[in-house]
């Protein structure tokens, strides 16, 4: 009998319906899972910034959040970091908050963003026992969730992300105008 390439094999299964092979590809190749999660409340988020200040979500109600979970040694969180600080850059004064998340230690954040090439200026928080994390379901990094005005999470999206990519961008947008 003989053997198959995966990309036969594929293509066999997926000839009948193209566009979901097409989409297939799309999703695998992007390297990010998004999806609309629908009318579910946002999780509780009560955590310290690596500055000492407490951020809770509730304190944000009114405006958009992006939570972004990632972590020091994760190369994908670390080069969506540039884009997601020139998306807070560009719409925190429509509404946007930004708040990344890492569940390691302060002082290994605080250490790593000295030693960036560009300033992050939204707030780090730590969640150093991974309590949140696991309370917003995180199966990988980077993770970014968005919460709509009225703090129901509105999509999230597993991998790296380009923030300022024209579809991310409409997404952040069309909330910021609602």
């Amino acid at each position: 009998k003989r053997l198959e390439k995966p990309a036969t094999s594929l293509m066999r299964r997926f000839g009948r319906h193209p566009f979901l092979l097409m989409a297939v590809l799309a999703a695998f190749g992007a390297g990010v899972w998004l999806w609309s999660v629908g009318k579910e409340p946002a999780p509780s988020l009560v955590l310290t910034d690596i500055r000492g200040v407490e951020h809770s979500l509730e304190q944000y109600r009114g405006k958009v959040v992006v939570v972004n979970f990632w972590a020091t040694w994760c190369p994908p969180c670390v080069e969506e970091l540039p884009s997601l600080e020139n998306a807070w850059q560009r719409y925190r004064q429509q509404g946007l908050v930004v708040l990344a998340v890492s569940g390691e230690e302060s002082d290994v954040v605080t250490s790593f963003l000295e030693r960036l090439p560009s300033d992050i200026t939204f707030p780090v928080l730590i969640d150093g026992d991974m309590k949140s994390g696991n309370r917003w379901q995180i199966r990988g990094l980077p993770t970014t969730v968005v919460v709509d005005r009225s703090g129901v999470v509105h999509w999230r999206a597993e991998g790296q992300l380009d923030f300022s990519a024209s579809e991310v961008d409409e997404m952040l947008l069309a909330l910021l105008d609602d």
